[in-house]
């Protein structure tokens, strides 16, 4: 039996009219408007416990890579990316692009992310600020999802050209998206541009079988990345059970263009 939702928080940002902080069931979440999407969740009893599957996902990619020097999380969310990557690389130099100050506030005070000392926060359009800047990335995660919807400058085809030109000469980018399998319409178009200048894109849905279902959607500028991910998959005691068996057969290679 689910309890009932506890409000402890409602506010407004400079972009989200109503942001909100629900507790249930010992997790707490983020979401903007009472109609709106859970944009993160964490664990009251399980801090360290990553809720959302595509999290896990990202979590598990992370750790296959040997080392991140720079990153780039475009979404800010809860923090959960941020978390991730300082955990598995303490060294690395942090970024987060966030659309809503507000959001960032929120994050910090209520869901532990990274401080301001160890992460360099940015307000403003996350694909024009990586379109702008003056650095490249070892690694970038997209997570920009507004109210009820991905971002959608962040399926635009040419922004595919805006992660390749913003990674490193190594780096890969994982993209949050809601897809079917396999994709279609905007999604498909904004592949199809990622597979003509990546070396490799890789998806990962992580959802029900057969349904729209959030989908990790990885562009890489060095192929052969899939088999350490596998790897780091099986044996990642984080994962559940049937998420180490079913993923390395879920995750496959980008089929292309289709007629």
């Amino acid at each position: 039996m689910f309890a009932r939702e506890s409000t402890l928080l409602t506010t407004s940002g400079q972009v989200h009219p109503t942001i909100e902080v629900i507790e249930q069931n010992h997790i707490r979440y983020l979401r903007f408007g009472h109609n709106g999407g859970w944009q993160g969740a964490r664990s009251i009893t399980y801090p360290d416990e990553i809720i959302f599957p595509y999290q896990r996902a990202f979590a598990s990619l992370t750790k296959s890579l040997p080392s991140v020097d720079r990153f780039l999380s475009i979404g800010v969310g809860i923090g959960t990316a941020l978390r991730t990557v300082l955990r598995d690389h303490q060294e690395c130099d942090m970024y987060g692009v966030e659309i809503d100050e507000t959001v960032v506030n929120v994050a910090i005070e209520y869901f532990d992310s990274p401080s301001h000392r160890d992460v360099n926060y940015w307000i403003g359009d996350g694909v024009t600020f990586l379109a702008k800047v003056e650095l490249t990335f070892d690694l970038i995660f997209v997570d920009a999802y507004m109210r009820n919807q991905i971002y959608s400058a962040c399926l635009e085809p040419a922004f595919a050209t805006v992660l390749y030109e913003g990674l490193s000469d190594n780096g890969l980018a994982a993209c949050n998206i809601i897809s079917s399998t396999p994709p279609v319409g905007q999604v498909q178009t904004f592949l199809d541009a990622a597979q003509d200048i990546f070396a490799e894109v890789l998806l990962l849905p992580v959802g029900v079988p057969f349904a729209e279902q959030n989908t990790l959607a990885v562009l890489s500028k060095r192929a052969g990345i899939a088999q350490d991910w596998i790897q780091q998959i099986r044996s990642n005691a984080e994962l559940s059970w049937l998420q180490r068996v079913s993923w390395p057969n879920r995750l496959s290679e980008y089929g292309g263009k289709r007629e």
